[in-house]
């Protein structure tokens, strides 16, 4: 059986989640440059959530960083609203009035769902008004942070706040809103398929994103390229919303930012610079030179 649950997650908590690498001494992750008209932007792959000390700041990442004027991420987390963003992820992930987690799951996968929720710390009562693709982001973080890979650690954090201390200015290529409408979207079968691979899978999360983010920080591109594809096959329709459609709709940022003088270091999900109808085939396509570092 395929192990398709990781390449999901890895891409689904593109703004939010990650995973741990085993540590290589001079990673070379996986970082582009483009030339632009007058300037340059760098495209660097991430991982979101890591274990402590998991990322170093490599030769190559350090360069990119000390020429970039200013750092693009997927959303702005500079100007981040927490309780904006938690309003917002209520409204699109919550149940209408009347309706449960237990009525929109069944009896059998509910069961299911709440034994797992329970190994790692939630009571799936707490949930009883999220949609279950929000209930089973909940429960991967809260198994994810069980195995000691967190926020703080990842990169998009680590970059934040070294943009913060220098004083660099922080944009984003997209809205919390648009973000989050891929899952959203889901219609309710999908959403249930979605639970259920969450828990098939749940036994082999720890080895499968391991292996993935070594991957990343070999720069493996092959590797991961093929991890997407084998984890989107139980998600097909998943992977236009969360992959290709953003990819076209960020393709059109960083074109408008090629055109500009400054230098920008573009942070994104690791998943969006490998595979077809990546980042990097899209600028192909439209004619920019680039260089792999």
């Amino acid at each position: 059986m395929l192990r398709r649950w990781p390449a999901i997650a890895l891409g689904l908590l593109a703004c939010a989640w990650g995973a741990l690498p085993a540590r290589a001494a001079e990673p070379t992750y996986l970082l582009w440059s483009v030339a632009g008209t007058r300037n340059t932007v760098y495209l660097l792959g991430s991982v979101h959530l890591l274990g402590r000390d998991e990322f170093v700041w490599s030769s190559g990442i350090e360069q990119a960083y000390h020429d970039a004027e200013s750092l693009v991420f997927e959303i702005d987390l500079d100007d981040l609203d927490p309780t904006e963003m938690q309003r917002l992820t209520l409204e699109l992930g919550q149940l209408p009035a009347g309706r449960s987690l237990r009525d929109v799951l069944g009896a059998d996968l509910y069961q299911a769902l709440a034994q797992h929720a329970g190994e790692v710390g939630i009571e799936l009562a707490t949930l009883q008004r999220f949609r279950p693709w929000l209930a089973a982001l909940a429960i991967v973080h809260a198994q994810l942070n069980a195995l000691g890979m967190s926020q703080e650690a990842g990169v998009e954090q680590r970059f934040l706040d070294r943009a913060l201390a220098d004083r660099k200015p922080v944009l984003g290529l997209e809205t919390p809103a648009e973000g989050l409408q891929a899952l959203a979207s889901l219609s309710s079968d999908r959403q249930r398929e979605f639970v259920a691979y969450t828990l098939a899978e749940a036994d082999s999360m720890a080895t499968e994103l391991e292996a993935m983010v070594q991957a990343w920080q070999q720069g493996d591109t092959a590797a991961l390229a093929a991890l997407l594809e084998r984890g989107f096959d139980a998600f097909p329709d998943l992977y236009g919303p969360l992959t290709v459609t953003r990819n076209l709709r960020w393709v059109d940022v960083l074109d408008d930012l090629l055109e500009r003088d400054d230098d920008y270091l573009v942070v994104v999900g690791a998943l969006h610079l490998v595979g077809d109808d990546s980042l990097i085939d899209l600028l192909h396509a439209r004619g920019f030179a680039i260089t792999r570092h």
